[in-house]
């Protein structure tokens, strides 16, 4: 319309072009996220296990950047009041965190070593030192020192590119917390006087990206 004018309206012209592109990124994204997604049967346990607060395809798009890792035993994946930049996640062995040379807890498959320095940053690095190296400066400190009892294996994404990818979508930042707060849960829960899991599972699926994730994962419960 603005454009067939005898004398073109060039400023409408140019917003309404603007705003169609707006919309149109948009409407890709949405549909991008409403695809079917397909995963591996070892990607489909994974993420109703562990990744279950992440729609189908944040959780591709957040294996795409991690990298298989195998700790040998005794190696430290994080020390306490050191800076570890990058987010940990265990797929197998066992791990015992200390706090100020006490024993705290035992980690297993399913948890994420170090995740509370990305909630205390509340994932993100907003500071202004520009280079890389001097931004983990100031990036939170380990809680405490996680020590390998036997091989371990785990992904590990480096804090760039993970945080990289929760700029380019800021729902997923959300979902992440809410996945890592599930994953202490888990652990919190498995002392014999701590509540029923599946009660527990019951309430913070609401939010989940899936709900068909929801009942596999309160039939998972039960059998573990």
């Amino acid at each position: 319309f603005h454009g067939l004018q005898k004398q073109p309206l060039r400023i409408p012209l140019r917003w309404s072009i603007f705003f169609v592109g707006i919309n149109l990124a948009m409407a890709v994204q949405l549909v991008s996220e409403r695809l079917p997604i397909e995963l591996s049967a070892e990607e489909e346990v994974l993420h109703v296990a562990s990744f279950a607060p992440l729609s189908r395809m944040q959780f591709k798009r957040l294996l795409a950047i991690g990298e298989r890792v195998v700790f040998s035993d005794g190696d430290r994946i994080t020390e306490e009041r050191v800076v570890c930049p990058d987010l940990i996640f265990i797929t197998s062995g066992i791990a015992d965190m200390s706090v100020n040379g006490k024993h705290t807890s035992r980690l297993t498959r399913g948890a994420f070593p170090n995740c509370l320095a990305y909630q205390r940053a509340g994932w993100r690095d907003d500071h202004p030192v520009r280079t890389a190296s001097h931004r983990d400066l100031f990036w939170p400190s380990a809680y405490g020192t996680v020590t390998c009892q036997g091989e371990v294996a785990a992904i590990v994404w480096r804090k760039d590119d993970l945080l990289a990818l929760l700029d380019s979508n800021p729902e997923m930042r959300q979902r992440m917390d809410h996945m890592c707060v599930e994953a202490i849960m888990r652990r919190l829960l498995r002392n014999p006087d701590g509540a029923n899991v599946k009660d527990y599972l019951r309430v913070i699926s609401q939010s989940w990206a899936d709900s068909a994730v929801r009942k596999q994962k309160l039939q998972m419960s039960v059998s573990q």
